[in-house]
Formats: C-alpha cells, structure tokens, sequence
C-alpha cells in the first residue's frame, strides 16, 4: 500500500500521455484495463479511460480505493458500494478520486485525482481530458459530485495540522534524502518542550544532533556546518527557518504553529526546495 504522497509522485509522472501520440491500440490505460479484466473492448479505440487511468494508479501503486477498479465515472447511485469512504465535495482533500458531472444530471460524467483544495476550486490529475490527454486540471465546484477517499499507508499520511509530527518528519525526510524513520534523534530537552513538536512520538531527546536537522541547517545555509548548534532544532534554527518562510519570527514552534503550516503546504504541494 502506498501513502499518499507516493499515489501522487505516481500519477504526476503519467502526466503528459497523449493518446493520439500513442502508436498503439486504444490507450495505455484500456490495454492494462482490457488485460486486468479480460475484456478486450476497453482496449479498442475511442474507449473514455479517465476512470482507467484513476484505477491504473491505484493498482500500481497497491492503493486501495472502494468502488475501484472501474471504466465507469462515479455518482451518488454508487455509494451502497463506496460506503463511508465517500466525501462530500467541500471535504475534499489531497489524493481523493473526485467525480465530475458536467451537464447536472446527477450522472457522473469524469473522474480526477485532486492535487490541491482551494476556497472555490480544486487542482487535479485528470487522464482523458483536454482532447485525450493526462493533464494538471483547474475545476470549479458547481461540477463537482464528491469524492471518495483512497486508503493510505498511514491513512492519510501528511496533513497540513500546525504540529511537527511524524507524518511532517517522514515527508521531510523524503525531501532531504535522509534516513527515513518518522524520528528526529539527538534533541535537546529545550526542543522537546515547544508545544508544536510532537515530543516523545517523533523527538527524542539525546545528544548528537539528526540528520535532518543537519540537512535543513545546510539548505538554509551552507555555513551551518561550522555551528555549534549544527543538528539541533534550536531558537537559531527556528528563527532562520520562519525568516525563510516568512512566518511570526518568535524563535519557538507554537501549537498550531504558522511555521509548521508553511512547511507542510510547501511539502503537500510537493514545491521545490
């Protein structure tokens, strides 16, 4: 099973398929249905794929979704068989399947993975759109019917809380290559105590500093390395790290915290660092 950051690295990397640049047969994602089910028609031309290329994402990457995998966009009629993992469509959240209903019918029309939720729209994944390709979509919510929200490894991985937990710590770590164990080691007592750091679940404090401090003491400033406080989350650390994200400059991660906020946005968009 994949956590949701993974689902997404996953579907970002088909964006760009084009299925009249495709050479062969129907499209990449009706062969796979076509081979998945043994029904050869969705492998024919002109098959809509956009619920295949939701269910070919799931299925490569062991993410499990009621209702999918299926050929067919979703509606309301369907929820004896999505059950409570159906999500209205102003609780919609990153890495959910949303269903589409262009014409208001209350039939569902086309499905997308969702990127991003704003105040009046959302940003998705969307195969079979834009005359037949997978693209990054802008959509609106009058044409939006729900979603239905995937199972995560960590059900449901990062969110965006204002606490340094150990979704915040694994996602960092991914970020900056580092040992992957949800754990910031060799803190000191002072850290510990911020009330926005989940002390004693992801902190532990020793000494010897970690390694993803270190690496985000040098991706702040390559002269770090010379610093007595060199992998330590200390007032220094904090300070320059809400002067970067351009938070409240208090020295501390608060409960919520301004700082922690930006940093998980920044890593839920999957920005550049």
């Amino acid at each position: 099973m994949a956590t949701l950051n993974e689902f997404i690295k996953f579907a970002e990397n088909e964006v760009g398929y084009d299925r009249y640049k495709d050479p062969q047969k129907g499209t990449k994602y009706g062969r796979w249905y076509a081979e998945y089910t043994g029904s050869s028609y969705y492998g024919e031309n002109g098959v809509p794929y956009c619920a295949m290329f939701v269910s070919y994402c799931l299925n490569k990457t062991g993410t499990k979704c009621n209702y999918f995998p299926n050929a067919v966009a979703f509606d309301t009629r369907d929820r004896p068989i999505i059950g409570d993992r159906w999500v209205d469509k102003y609780k919609l959240k990153r890495g959910d399947i949303i269903g589409f209903d262009w014409d208001i019918d209350a039939r569902g029309d086309h499905v997308g993975i969702i990127l991003e939720v704003h105040d009046d729209y959302v940003l998705t994944i969307e195969g079979n759109t834009d005359n037949g390709k997978v693209k990054r979509r802008t959509r609106y919510y009058a044409n939006i019917i729900g979603g239905i929200r995937p199972y995560f490894d960590g059900d449901g991985a990062l969110a965006i809380t204002g606490i340094w937990d150990r979704q915040t710590t694994l996602a960092l770590q991914r970020t900056f290559n580092t040992p992957q164990d949800g754990i910031v080691s060799g803190q000191s007592s002072w850290t510990c105590l911020n009330a926005g750091i989940a002390a004693g679940k992801c902190f532990v404090c020793e000494s010897g500093g970690s390694p993803l401090i270190r690496a985000i003491q040098l991706w702040l400033d390559p002269a770090w390395k010379n610093d007595k406080s060199y992998g330590y989350l200390d007032p220094s650390t904090i300070y320059a790290l809400q002067s970067k994200f351009n938070t409240t400059k208090d020295y501390v991660i608060s409960n919520p915290s301004e700082l922690m906020c930006a940093i998980q946005r920044k890593l839920l968009n999957n920005e550049r660092w």
